[in-house]
């Protein structure tokens, strides 16, 4: 059983809360609790302001966002899913991400991004998936996975990777 409801957030129209509890039927372990910020398909050209601190999932893509503001996820610890995807990203600015200390899914698929550097995803050591398919990936420095040290899926498809 999945209780849903939804929370208009007044500091951003069109965006909603979502408090997802999924039910187990083991009657003393109390059921977990998801922290949905869900600004998908928004026409947002910045972060939000205000990402609620319990916040679990934050979903952002197909979005018109062209420049992270890494201090918008600071405070964020809870954060195990990001979606980033459908935007117009081009740089990822040094361990931007570092604050999501609990990241596992980082979508960043179907954006503008040509360069990553080895301190793109610096203290990404939770993250198990990567996805950053559809961007203009050219080539990963030396040591870019030196962090990622639980990825297990990393998606790179239709990138412009030369094969050197």
């Amino acid at each position: 059983m999945c209780l849903h409801i939804d929370m208009m957030n007044p500091g951003i129209p069109g965006v909603c809360m979502m408090l997802v509890m999924m039910m187990t039927s083991h009657p003393v372990k109390a059921p977990p609790v998801e922290m949905i910020f869900d600004g998908r398909d928004q026409s947002l050209t910045s972060m939000p302001e205000e990402i609620p601190h319990n916040t679990t999932t934050i979903l952002l893509q197909q979005n018109r966002i062209f420049q992270l503001e890494c201090a918008k996820f600071y405070g964020l610890l809870q954060v195990s899913k990001l979606n980033l995807g459908e935007n117009q990203l081009s740089t990822i600015p040094p361990a931007c991400f570092g604050s999501l200390i609990n990241l596992q899914y980082l979508y960043l698929d179907s954006n503008n991004i040509s360069v990553l550097t080895n301190s793109s995803l610096l203290q990404m050591t939770k993250l198990v998936l990567l996805n950053l398919n559809n961007n203009y990936l050219v080539e990963l420095p030396p040591g870019f996975f030196a962090d990622l040290i639980s990825i297990t899926r990393l998606e790179l498809e239709k990138n412009v990777f030369t094969g050197e």
